[in-house]
């Protein structure tokens, strides 16, 4: 399937369900917003450990109630939604730790070397400021200079190891969507199934993912309305994309196949009819006589 297809085919299943699904859209980030200030009131710290405890398994709904509608033609069920998240969180949080030690390396080298880079330049500045206003030795300047080169090595590592984190994570990108599919998977047949449905293909979803670019800057300009109009689509886009890698024909762009046309036989000269007729012989009369 083309790039203009797969929106193609999310736009059709998307008919008639716009409005329902940007309402969905905005009530769970209310519920997300909502959950956060009253935390946030309490403790902001351990209120953002709750709030990270609870986004996830309301992700895991939200995105399972988009594919209930994109697959079986339900309806928003506010109250099923709710329910939903709490019956899995088990099976979210175990999903999302299966993904993090998927990608937990270029994850580490991240969070280090923007560690590691934030520091040096920090006692960069702080020494460059003593030489300046001080009599502080030459060596200080220098070991500005230095803090201030290996910085900006952390920072190119630090680029390096996001493109890798992405990268990487693409291969996971599908594992929830895998047990929604089936949920008789554990949590670890479902990154791996996702790992090998993407095998390939994470350039693919990249491009699909960047087509959206331009509805994205329109968005921008409608004080954020656009985007709950924007994440249906691009959710059932995805959705569309999954279930081409996984071969299911009914689900590819649906273009009604011409009628065969009866073959009509072609006109055959009519052909008249032959009647053998049998020679007969000459009668032998016998020597002519010329008297």
């Amino acid at each position: 399937m083309s790039y203009s297809e797969i929106r193609a085919k999310a736009r059709q299943k998307l008919t008639g369900k716009w409005g329902k699904l940007a309402c969905f859209t905005l009530v769970y980030l209310l519920v997300i917003l909502l959950i956060d200030g009253i935390l946030a009131r309490v403790s902001e710290s351990v209120g953002s450990l709750i709030v990270i405890l609870i986004s996830v398994p309301l992700g895991f709904s939200f995105a399972y109630t988009f594919y209930r509608v994109y697959k079986n033609d339900e309806d928003v069920d506010y109250g099923r939604f709710f329910n939903d998240a709490i019956n899995s969180f088990a099976i979210s949080w175990k999903i999302q730790l299966r993904v993090i030690l998927k990608v937990l390396v270029p994850f580490i080298i991240v969070i280090v070397s923007m560690i590691v880079a934030t520091t040096l330049l920090v006692g960069a500045a702080f020494n460059s400021t003593i030489h300046a206003i001080g009599d502080a030795p030459s060596s200080v300047n220098s070991t500005a200079a230095a803090m201030s080169s290996v910085a900006i090595v952390c920072y190119v590592v630090y680029i390096v190891a996001m493109i890798w984190l992405a990268v990487k994570s693409f291969y996971y990108v599908y594992a929830q969507v895998v047990y929604f599919d089936d949920p008789s998977l554990t949590a670890k047949e479902c990154v791996e199934k996702s790992q090998a449905l993407m095998h390939g293909n994470r350039g693919k979803y990249f491009v699909l993912s960047l087509t959206f670019i331009g509805w994205a800057f329109l968005a921008a300009f409608t004080f954020g309305i656009g985007y709950l109009f924007l994440m249906p689509y691009i959710t059932f886009a995805q959705f569309v994309f999954y279930s081409h890698l996984k071969g299911d024909r009914e689900e590819e762009s649906t273009v009604p196949a011409a009628e065969p046309t009866p073959e009509v036989p072609a006109e055959t000269e009519p052909v008249e009819p032959t009647i053998d007729v049998e020679e007969k012989p000459e009668e032998d009369n016998g020597p002519i006589d010329d008297n």
